[in-house]
């Protein structure tokens, strides 16, 4: 938008820009569910690999399970789909390394490190989506 100081008469002044401003902003807005979505989609991928990363595999059946469970246009629900999900979960990991055993020693947190590090990383990924909607309807 700009305005442009001329003489009109008597003092006056004009504005131009705003039908392009209203483009650009109405093209935006048809734009904004797609990357809403694409957004989600790409949030619930990023906890799927960072809790299947995570995961203290015995069987491979609790790694095999996780995955995105339902998408809809405004949330996407991933789950791990076994019955000790939850308690694999909150298991303290006590175990003590020995020669033949095999780790990993630590907390079984598999889900709340994934939720964690979406919470710590992923924020900058949604603002770049955001950032790139606005740069490609960004008027002169």
């Amino acid at each position: 938008m700009s305005f442009n100081i001329r003489p009109t008469g008597n003092i006056g002044f004009t504005v131009t820009g705003l039908n392009e401003i209203i483009r650009s902003l109405d093209a935006m807005n048809r734009e904004i569910p797609q990357v809403r979505v694409a957004v989600l989609n790409e949030g619930a991928r990023f906890i799927v690999n960072e809790a299947k990363r995570n995961v203290h595999v015995v069987s491979g059946r609790l790694k095999a399970s996780i995955g995105i469970e339902s998408q809809g246009q405004n949330s996407v629900t991933v789950a791990a789909r076994t019955a000790y999900a939850a308690i694999e979960n909150a298991r303290p990991g006590n175990k003590v390394a020995r020669p033949k055993s095999v780790g990993p020693y630590g907390p079984h947190d598999y889900f709340t490190r994934a939720i964690t590090a979406f919470q710590q990383l992923f924020r900058s990924r949604i603002k770049v989506s955001f950032d790139n909607l606005w740069r490609r309807h960004k008027t002169a």
